[in-house]
């Protein structure tokens, strides 16, 4: 069995970047039972080192999981124009690295990349929430998830999901 652990941005209560991964992933992949997807959320990007991110993940091994994947997803805000943004992003990058984890990030936001715009952080939620129940990840370019590169508006998530799950065929049904 395959462990996913899914470090997200965003809090355990709103659990917003969660609801947009997932629903990327139901959308995209197939269901594979052989494969379990959990989040970790880290309470804000700053986090990604934090002793209570990093217990989380060890929990795991605990648990008697062995084929344990890492993958840190996380925005890249504005790390052109903002000095101290990219330096947190640069080591975020390092880290991933050193410790053999995956990175997805979404340029500059994961809002910007799946609804087309940044949204003020009191209508994350809401905009999250409905992107899920409208089914609106049926509308995005998959172009703009399978960047190599940071650029504005895209991600890379596709990249790094396809080294572990398999693709749905276009014109599958999603599942119910």
């Amino acid at each position: 069995m395959k462990l996913l652990l899914f470090c997200v941005e965003s809090n355990k209560l709103k659990q917003i970047d969660w609801i947009y991964i997932e629903s990327l992933i139901r959308h995209f992949y197939i269901e594979d039972r052989d494969v379990v997807r959990r989040p970790v959320f880290m309470n804000g990007r700053s986090n990604y080192a934090s002793g209570k991110v990093q217990r989380e993940i060890q929990s795991y091994h605990k648990k008697g999981y062995t084929n344990i994947h890492v993958l840190f997803c996380v925005d890249t805000d504005h790390y052109e124009m903002n000095t101290d943004q990219k330096t947190e992003l640069e080591r975020i990058v390092a880290f991933c690295k050193s410790n053999r984890y995956e990175l997805i990030w979404f340029c500059h936001d994961i809002e910007e990349v799946l609804i087309g715009h940044s949204v003020p952080d009191s209508e994350k939620l809401v905009f999250a929430k409905r992107f899920a129940n409208l089914e609106l990840y049926k509308k995005i370019d998959e172009r703009k998830l399978t960047k190599a590169a940071y650029h504005k508006g895209y991600s890379n998530i596709k990249t790094v999901l396809d080294k572990f799950l398999s693709r749905r065929k276009l014109g599958d049904s999603d599942p119910q």
